[in-house]
């Protein structure tokens, strides 16, 4: 995978912005593609672009431990298995970012059994939420 530094976001907006549609489509997603680019341009997430799409990433640091995690904003590939594809290049990230782990949240339930194909990860908690 490759990082696509702040400065070019907007040379590779449609492709990424089509990613983060597809995305947001599949999860009903409360934020928009423009507060990608938005985190992007103010330091706080980055993109980058896989051969068959595209992932974004937050780092988070811990209030209590101060500890980095690397949080996967959203994930995209054409046949939907991005994490599992690219779980290697992951990985690399969260050590460049001298993250101690990893996390994602999804609404979708394929993740309670796909999680289990990529190495190291578990189910953490499931959240349940009441609009009001």
């Amino acid at each position: 995978m490759e990082l696509v530094h702040c400065i070019y976001v907007k040379e590779y907006w449609d492709h990424i912005r089509y990613a983060l549609e597809c995305v947001i489509e599949k999860t009903n997603a409360d934020w928009i593609p423009e507060d990608v680019y938005a985190a992007c341009m103010m330091g706080q997430a980055r993109v980058y672009l896989a051969p068959d799409g595209v992932i974004v990433f937050k780092l988070l640091t811990d209030n209590i431990t101060n500890q980095n995690s690397l949080f996967v904003w959203a994930a995209y590939s054409k046949d939907g298995n991005a994490l599992i594809k690219y779980y290697q290049d992951v990985d690399a990230i969260a050590k460049e970012f001298g993250a101690s782990k990893i996390s994602f949240a999804s609404p979708r339930k394929a993740w309670h059994k796909a999680i289990h194909k990529i190495p190291g990860w578990y189910e953490v908690e499931t959240v349940y939420e009441k609009r009001i």
